[in-house]
């Protein structure tokens, strides 16, 4: 294997490390000519594979497994425009597999990932201090799930993207319970709320309203 410096006295551009048959293979390091970014780490016949440091102009940057050119395998990738950084698991380019996202406002999302998206279980810790954990669908909370919110109420049960929605069980903060129908975040259906004197109301809800009769009565 042989060792060559390809075009670099082209202002910086060109390729410097391993070689065999004229192709980058092994270890090395390129200048790419344009808006400037860098690759440094493993080659194969040309193409980057193994691991590797791909830097870009913007101050982003992953550094991890590549596969035939595509980030693939485990790696970390830093995006300097929102300060998110992910490190976990890439297939073909994308987020896939399991994966921590520590996103630039603070949030965090610790899961399943599928084509870019959250997307399986996991569990996201918002920027304001709100948790959820349970099911994702496309970044969307759906299917089951718990969320705290940062009021201090919280919510157990199912979602559609992104909304209470089927059966669950909201527990205020204030002692306050629902337990029923929802519908894109109201109460909907057939539920329960039991208030903070104990008070019962059971029947039919709407879009967040009480329809029809309301039989009340006390816990026993």
């Amino acid at each position: 294997m042989a060792k060559t410096d390809i075009d670099s006295r082209k202002r910086g551009v060109g390729y410097t490390g391993d070689t065999t048959l004229g192709h980058r293979h092994g270890y090395g390091s390129f200048n790419y000519p344009g808006p400037r970014f860098s690759y440094e780490g493993q080659w194969k016949a040309s193409i980057q594979h193994g691991h590797g440091k791909l830097i870009l102009p913007d101050g982003s940057y992953y550094e991890g497994n590549f596969n035939k050119g595509q980030l693939d395998g485990h790696g970390h990738h830093y995006h300097a425009g929102t300060g998110n950084a992910y490190t976990g698991q890439w297939n073909e380019g994308e987020r896939c597999g399991t994966g921590l996202m520590e996103y630039g406002d603070g949030g965090r999302y610790q899961g399943n990932w599928w084509l870019g998206h959250r997307h399986g279980e996991g569990e996201l810790q918002e920027a304001d201090g709100s948790c959820y954990a349970g099911g994702f669908v496309r970044h969307y909370r759906h299917g089951q799930g718990q969320q705290a919110y940062v009021n201090g109420d919280v919510y157990e049960g199912e979602w559609e993207r992104d909304r209470r929605h089927g059966n669950g069980t909201m527990t205020y903060k204030n002692g306050c319970m629902y337990q029923g129908g929802w519908k894109e975040g109201h109460y909907h259906g057939h539920g329960i709320l039991i208030d903070v004197s104990g008070v019962r109301y059971d029947g039919l809800w709407e879009n967040g309203r009480a329809t029809g009769t309301i039989r009340t009565g006390h816990i026993n």
